[in-house]
């Protein structure tokens, strides 16, 4: 794969003398770095098109800082090397070589020793980041001007997720980006998948021919960075197919080309319906007798339609309203086209505790050529695809969040409780920045209730107000369970009597 082996053993090479204790610009002279050590015939415009390509200025130092991961063109990097020599040794003697141009020269051959590397190195550590360049083979197909030529895609062990893609027509700046997130412990399964795959299955020596090519980056926790490259190679039931096909599922992409370039295409989304259902239970305290009945049923729904340009929405059989956005309408049911955007992992409901608020939805998709998808379940973390909160987002740009119920976050994203999870609620005292957590077993208990806890080594009565309300598996509560006080009851009007303010 390593088309210039000259310039792994170079970068190493000037890495040792930039990080040496000793290093002094005195013992250096312009003829130590010859443009035959490059082991490619140089060529001046190899700079122009790496200043092209990352749109650097004259001083190209920002874009090798802050888009290091993007830089994949070895003898572009090589020569723009070899120029800032040159150019080091004809300023004028008020601008001596310093510490900064030492900095520069150690971050680029850093870059430069990775990008010829060829997995010198076998991975070893906790896995934290990865990113991924694929580029498309263009031999004996020659791409349209349309057509992605190049995909970039980050991810890193927090869930954080961002991709660039680059078309034929302009190699050098991005048609398209995106930027989520999704669960850390999918993107851990992702990265360790990575791992697996670079360490044991990667045969670096198999050629496919027009095949495109891949480049992986992965660091550690300590930072250190390895870096594996193969051919784009599609063989169904292959290694390369099952880790792309674990990309493409977990990111919810089918057009990603991963490692295997079997990207899938898809018609555009030209509608979406959701309906949205919430029965809750009204705790008896509020209650009187016929006043209030025990159950509160709301019904709200959404519709957007790429046809008509419009955003619909209806609230019970009251309100209904009607926006007129063609642009923005069409951007967000592209976003959304991919089948896999709508990926939901489901908890069978024998796990579920008994909820005292029931949300249900039906969301019903259409895509171009009548192709139709229908999903049901909770209106919940547990029932609604994973990538669910990025349409809210792009749906809160267009409207106000508090018209709508079913776009607030303590509504879509309540996570319900499962039968082995503890519910802990988070409390503050007055004259305290600290957070103290009490436990209970009343499912109606809210953010923003005054309950009743026992403080203190005497275990005197106190009025507190909830500020969280978590569930938490029995290994992952954020306090000793066997240490966790109970909350009593909810607050009563004779409780305010007898024991005084809300602290």
């Amino acid at each position: 794969m390593n088309a210039w082996p000259k310039l792994y053993p170079w970068a190493t090479e000037w890495i040792q003398r930039f990080q040496d204790p000793s290093f002094q610009w005195s013992n250096l002279k312009p003829e130590d770095m010859d443009s035959k050590d490059l082991g490619f015939l140089y060529r001046p415009e190899y700079t122009i098109k790496f200043r092209e390509a990352y749109d650097a200025a004259a001083d190209y130092s920002f874009v090798l800082k802050k888009n290091l991961n993007f830089i994949q063109e070895e003898p572009y990097l090589a020569s723009c090397l070899y120029d800032r020599w040159q150019q080091l040794w004809s300023r004028h003697s008020e601008h001596l070589p310093d510490e900064n141009d030492r900095a520069w020269f150690l971050l680029a051959f850093q870059r430069l020793a990775l990008l010829g590397s060829e997995n010198r190195l076998a991975f070893h550590g906790v896995p934290k980041e990865l990113w991924l360049t694929s580029t498309a083979g263009s031999f004996l197909s020659p791409p349209k001007p349309s057509d992605e030529i190049k995909q970039i895609l980050f991810l890193n062990s927090a869930g954080q997720v961002c991709f660039w893609a680059y078309c034929a027509s302009a190699p050098h700046h991005s048609s398209r980006q995106l930027s989520f997130s999704i669960q850390p412990e999918n993107a851990q399964r992702i990265l360790t998948e990575a791992v697996h795959y670079c360490t044991g299955s990667l045969d670096p020596s198999h050629i496919v021919f027009d095949g495109g090519q891949w480049n992986m980056e992965l660091s550690n926790e300590s930072n250190q960075e390895f870096r594996f490259a193969s051919w784009l190679s599609y063989d169904h039931d292959s290694e390369e197919s099952r880790f792309s096909q674990l990309l493409r599922s977990s990111l919810g992409m089918s057009d990603l080309l991963a490692i295997d370039g079997e990207r899938r295409t898809f018609s555009k989304l030209q509608r979406l319906v959701l309906d949205c259902t919430e029965t809750v239970s009204v705790p008896a305290a509020y209650r009187h007798e016929e006043d209030v009945p025990e159950y509160t049923v709301y019904h709200e729904g959404l519709t957007l339609d790429r046809i008509s340009g419009t955003l619909e929405r209806t609230l019970d059989d009251t309100e209904y309203h009607r926006y007129l956005f063609p642009e923005k309408v069409c951007q967000i049911l592209d976003y959304i086209s991919s089948p896999l955007f709508f990926q939901i992992c489901d908890i069978p409901e024998e796990m579920l505790a008994p909820q005292s608020s029931c949300s249900s939805y039906t969301m019903i998709l259409e895509w171009e050529g009548g192709t139709q998808k229908t999903l049901s379940g909770r209106y919940d973390q547990r029932g609604l695809p994973e990538r669910f909160p990025e349409l809210v987002n792009m749906l809160t740009f267009l409207l106000r969040p508090s018209y709508f119920n079913l776009l607030s976050s303590s509504f879509y994203g309540r996570k319900p409780r499962l039968k082995t999870d503890l519910i802990y609620c988070s409390v503050e005292f007055e004259n305290s920045f600290n957070t103290y957590y009490y436990r209970t077993e009343d499912e109606t208990l809210e953010e923003g209730d005054d309950v009743v806890v026992p403080t203190g080594k005497d275990n005197h009565l106190t009025i507190v107000t909830i500020t969280e309300v978590g569930y938490y598996a029995p290994e992952d509560v954020p306090f000793p369970l066997e240490k966790t006080k109970m909350i009593l009851r909810r607050c009563t009007a004779e409780d305010y009597k007898e024991l005084g303010p809300v602290y």
